[in-house]
């Protein structure tokens, strides 16, 4: 698992540079301001922050934003954008979503791009609105997106293969997945080469 983390988190910038961040946080400020209830969103824990460009969005925009993810290499990525962009953005740590526990009280928690997708179990799921929950200030917000049954069928693909380029970084990947339309499971296996010039 940390080796499969670490080769992904080493692509995932090129592999969606092109993901619109600005017009995704645009949307968490409009989800903000109607269901708030008249509480001020200020104080914002993103539970799977991965390289952290919705973090870095969030905070430019004057929120007070916190973040974890399972990954440490995730985190190492999105720990060096926020310094060097010179944001204040606090980090609690390493955690998966299913086992967190935080004692800081947030308006609102975010687990963006299908992150929620990765909890396979149903009480595992429970157990990470438990765990929202808990953190969460009175009438907070959760905010999250997945892939539903009707987005998995209508831009379901058996096989796909995508060149990725960023400068003289190349990333292949090539993904197949399978429909199981009675149990409504997807389950897609994805395969990357890469050349890539890394900095630490």
């Amino acid at each position: 698992m940390g080796n499969t983390f670490k080769k992904y988190a080493e692509i995932f910038d090129i592999i969606y540079k092109r993901k619109n961040y600005k017009s995704e946080c645009d949307f968490l400020e409009r989800v903000f301001k109607r269901y708030s209830q008249r509480r001020r969103i200020r104080e914002i824990l993103d539970i799977a922050c991965g390289t952290g460009d919705h973090i870095i969005c969030l905070a430019e925009r004057g929120f007070d934003v916190s973040a974890q993810d399972i990954s440490s290499d995730m985190l190492r990525i999105a720990k060096r954008k926020c310094y060097n962009k010179n944001l204040k953005i606090s980090f609690m740590g390493r955690f998966p979503m299913q086992q967190f526990k935080h004692k800081n009280k947030f308006d609102a928690v975010i687990a963006m791009f299908s992150s929620i997708d990765y909890v396979l179990k149903l009480k595992e799921v429970k157990q990470v609105f438990i765990n929202i929950r808990n953190c969460l200030r009175k009438k907070g917000l959760i905010v999250f997106d997945f892939w539903n049954k009707s987005s998995v069928e209508k831009n379901f693909t058996p096989c796909k293969r995508k060149v990725f380029c960023k400068g003289n970084e190349k990333v292949i990947r090539i993904s197949r997945t399978s429909l199981d339309k009675k149990a409504l499971v997807a389950k897609a296996e994805f395969f990357s080469e890469f050349d890539l010039k890394l900095t630490a």
